[in-house]
């Protein structure tokens, strides 16, 4: 009886040992258990890239490659990349320009996501204020207005503080500083 009761204790104890194992490489892979964010993207050539290679945003690593898959369509042809963001709490803002990237000597890729960035505006400053923050930036398609962005913040400036390029186009004392970001 007590061998019976040593073997079983070791079995055991190598199912644990080796649940232990499979989940520790899992995580140093950067692989996520739960529901990780999986986003799709194209790209005409991937330059070498393979799965595993990192996701980084902002110089940071937030995620891997998971799959590469090659479309052949005639002209069409593409690569179909698949990758997870294994970070929790990490959200890709819309309109974020996703690029494949080298580091290091022997050059290892990796996609870079790059958030959009805050775009300034400067406008005369006659009369009354334009645009206020939150408001909705917009473009004119086919004589009909989409909502493409939002204002980030509004300033009245003294014309000799903005770019000497753009001084020359504004022609009042005080211009209106609009920083605003396209989604």
């Amino acid at each position: 009886m007590k061998l019976k009761s040593s073997s079983f204790k070791v079995g055991i104890l190598t199912l644990i040992a080796l649940t232990i194992l499979i989940f520790t490489i899992l995580w140093v892979k950067g692989r996520a258990f739960s529901s990780a964010e999986r986003i799709e993207v194209h790209f005409r050539d991937v330059n070498g890239m393979r799965a595993g290679s990192g996701v980084q945003m902002m110089g940071l690593r937030v995620g891997q490659v998971e799959e590469i898959i090659p479309v052949i369509d005639g002209d069409k042809s593409y690569v179909k990349l698949k990758f997870v963001i294994t970070e929790p709490n990490i959200k890709i803002p819309t309109a974020s320009t996703i690029s494949i990237q080298q580091s290091g000597l022997i050059g290892e890729q990796f996609l870079e996501i790059t958030p959009p960035k805050t775009r300034t505006l400067y406008i005369p400053a006659i009369g009354n204020q334009l645009a206020y923050k939150n408001d909705p930036v917009q473009i004119k398609l086919d004589d009909k207005y989409y909502d493409v962005g939002y204002i980030k913040n509004t300033n009245i400036v003294v014309t000799q503080a903005i770019p000497l390029e753009l001084q020359k186009s504004i022609q009042t004392t005080h211009a209106y500083k609009i920083d605003y970001v396209v989604n």
